[in-house]
């Protein structure tokens, strides 16, 4: 409802704070492929997220967080590496590319 009101408004730009939170998979994937939409008509969209493969599939530039502060910044490729998610998650993480070329992150679940 909030984004159909900014779109009413003709907002030029979108601040969505987690708005995948609390949707079940299947609706996360309607909202990610709505706010694709959104972003190829020229809206800009600034967007929070947990999840860094949502980051991968919507972003075009990041900022990685920790402690409130931002650690890298820049396209997704650079900034949500192993490493700099290892280090603000503080578990191993995998970044792998699906045949596609998509990005998937994977947590290490065991030490």
């Amino acid at each position: 409802m909030l984004i159909a009101r900014a779109l009413a408004q003709a907002a030029p730009l979108l601040l969505m704070d987690e708005p995948t939170a609390s949707l079940d998979f299947g609706n996360q994937a309607l909202v990610l492929r709505q706010i694709l939409r959104l972003r190829e008509r020229g809206l800009g969209i600034v967007l929070s997220t947990h999840d860094p493969d949502q980051a991968f599939a919507c972003a075009t530039s990041v900022a990685l967080l920790h402690h409130g502060r931002i650690v890298v910044q820049g396209p997704p490729e650079s900034v949500l590496t192993p490493t700099s998610l290892s280090e603000v998650y503080g578990i191993g993480v995998r970044v792998d590319r699906l045949s596609d070329g998509r990005a998937v992150v994977t947590p290490a679940l065991y030490p």
